[in-house]
């Protein structure tokens, strides 16, 4: 999709108040590449990314989220005036190069508040978010990053050669990061029913939920293992060491793509392992504490994305989260959705409306992969999207087993095939089709 044609006299964007004083530090002339964090029609408001920083705007032509564009600053007095430069007609990227400016100030760390400490109300329409969820995106979605960076530091942390840099660490901090590697889910352990409800459950999509369900003397799952509550507890004890600790904190991460941030309307992301230089022993305590704010921060944004909407009736509960899988050489981060299409909660639901499951991951030796799987009463259907050619032909040789392996649990397999090419960019319907038994 590209952007449709602009005149010069139709490039002009409209700040709010909150956005002039957010980019009050810009220069006349200065080239700045934001990043779309909502979709909006001509003359809708959207928040836009720009060097960290969220601002709400009113843009003159259609935007998705995701999308990059080029602006330039064209005037500061009496108001900042911004200008979307023709060159923004390119082809939209949806996942492409990390949003900034030139010449500006690092963006803020998310660390001067914790993100256990949002509240969640509930969502607006999947059209846009409400007046309620605004404030909310505007903190969090700047700050969100990958959790997979962090994943690939722990994972080299635990190695027998970063041992000198592990116990140098300080003592509440590597207490507190052993924790949460410790209790990362398995890959084999999400193969069952039972294993895959307890990983869900300790996302920490739920964290806030089930302490209140605790709180009010109901029943409830311990939360020991809950991811938020590990990253909380890890993100605490670095924002507790002094700066000079920490090293050099406010220098600028280094530059890679982030996945967008999680909407309502967004579907799952593919995240590979990032490879990275080692760093030096001064370099850890800073980068940890980076990571681990940007996957908080992404955390509270797949909490906002799942948060109910009673004020639609019939609409339909789903769940946006991501959970880390550890395996014998690293961990990989699947993003998924999960949906019950007519099913709403707190209500009886009937047995036959379908559970469906979008998942996104990139996986080594298959490469990006996207899986949609629905299941309806005792029929499952699979698809799978491999968009490189070898990760393509390995999953087709693996269909026949896993037709079987489906087979034996009782479930008729409807549907069942594996394309090699990206997924259709439409939701997927009721006639597409599930892996997972959803009654599990």
């Amino acid at each position: 999709m590209s952007l449709p044609p602009l005149r010069s006299g139709d490039l002009h964007i409209q700040l709010t108040r909150g956005g002039q004083s957010a980019l009050r530090d810009l220069q006349p002339g200065q080239i700045l590449q934001a990043r779309v964090l909502t979709s909006a029609q001509p003359g809708g408001n959207t928040l836009l990314r720009l060097g960290g920083t969220g601002v709400e705007a009113r843009l003159p032509v259609p935007v998705q989220a995701g999308q990059s564009l080029t602006l330039q600053v064209t005037a500061v007095q009496p108001r900042l005036q911004l200008t979307l430069l023709p060159a923004s007609t390119g082809q939209v990227r949806t996942g492409g190069a990390q949003a900034g400016t030139a010449a500006t100030t690092p963006p803020p760390s998310p660390s001067t508040q914790a993100p256990g400490s949002a509240s969640l109300p509930p969502a607006g329409p999947a059209g846009g978010p409400s007046a309620a969820r605004a404030p909310l995106l505007r903190q969090w979605a700047p700050a969100q990053a990958s959790q997979a960076p962090l994943m690939a530091s722990l994972t080299r942390l635990q190695s027998q050669e970063a041992a000198p840099v592990r116990q140098g660490l300080p003592p509440a901090v590597r207490q507190a990061m052993e924790a949460l590697w410790r209790d990362l889910p398995r890959a084999e352990g999400v193969t069952t029913g039972p294993g895959l409800r307890r990983a869900l459950l300790d996302s920490g999509l739920f964290l806030e939920a089930r302490l209140a369900r605790a709180a009010q003397g109901g029943d409830a799952s311990p939360v020991s293992r809950d991811l938020k509550g590990r990253l909380l507890s890890l993100a605490q004890q670095l924002r507790s060491l002094p700066p000079t600790a920490r090293g050099d904190a406010d220098a600028p991460p280094p530059a890679r793509q982030e996945p967008p941030p999680p909407f309502r309307e967004a579907q799952p992301v593919p995240q590979g392992r990032p490879q990275s230089a080692p760093l030096q022993a001064d370099q850890w305590l800073a980068t940890l504490q980076r990571q681990v704010e940007g996957s908080l921060a992404r955390l509270v944004m797949h909490q906002l994305a799942s948060a109910d909407q009673p004020e639609e009736p019939g609409q339909s509960p789903r769940w946006f989260l991501e959970l880390p899988l550890k395996g014998e050489d690293g961990v990989d981060v699947v993003h998924m959705c999960l949906e019950r299409e007519g099913g709403h909660r707190g209500r009886r639901e009937d047995p036959d409306c379908p559970w469906r499951a979008d998942l996104a991951l990139d996986l080594p030796g298959l490469g990006p992969l996207h899986v949609r799987v629905v299941v309806r009463g005792d029929q499952v259907t699979s698809q799978f999207w491999a968009e490189e050619a070898t990760g393509s032909e390995r999953l087709q040789q693996a269909l026949p087993r896993l037709r079987e392996r489906l087979q034996s649990r009782n479930l008729e397999v409807v549907n069942l095939q594996c394309r090699n090419a990206p997924p259709p960019p439409e939701p997927p319907t009721r006639e597409d089709g599930p892996i997972v038994d959803g009654r599990a």
